[in-house]
């Protein structure tokens, strides 16, 4: 298998041997990754509202405290459908509540985020012609 995942991706993290922690690593990150979609979508929005355009948020947005994978892969991201990756991203959100759920520990963003995420993404497309 370690002959095999070097061409698969470009870094190769071990999380040791215990089953399902390359899971529990995999829900982390998309748990962030879904936070910061809603957070760029949100500034977007925000920005255009009062008159700033989208790219020049952008800009700003990448040299600054702001910067993040979103939002230097802002052009994939934008197109994220719920039918395809933003679903992928929505159906591990929920996986991840679940297991807060039996484990008594609250998230409050990333609960936020599972309501939030597919209307937040929809709006801005619609609302922007994104």
């Amino acid at each position: 298998m370690s002959t095999l995942l070097p061409s698969d991706g470009e870094k190769i993290l071990n999380f040791g041997n215990q089953c399902g922690l390359a899971q529990v690593a995999k829900l982390s990150n998309n748990l962030v990754l879904g936070i910061n979609i809603i957070g760029v979508t949100e500034a977007l929005k925000f920005g255009r509202k009062n008159g700033l355009p989208a790219d020049e948020i952008l800009k700003l947005l990448s040299v600054s405290t702001g910067d993040s994978w979103v939002v230097n892969n802002w052009d994939a991201v934008k197109k994220y459908r719920p039918e395809a990756t933003l679903g992928n991203v929505y159906k591990d959100l929920t996986a991840v509540i679940r297991e807060c759920s039996k484990k008594q520990l609250s998230l409050p963003f990333g609960g936020l985020a599972l309501h939030l995420l597919i209307d937040s993404m929809d709006a801005m497309n619609r609302d922007f012609d994104m």
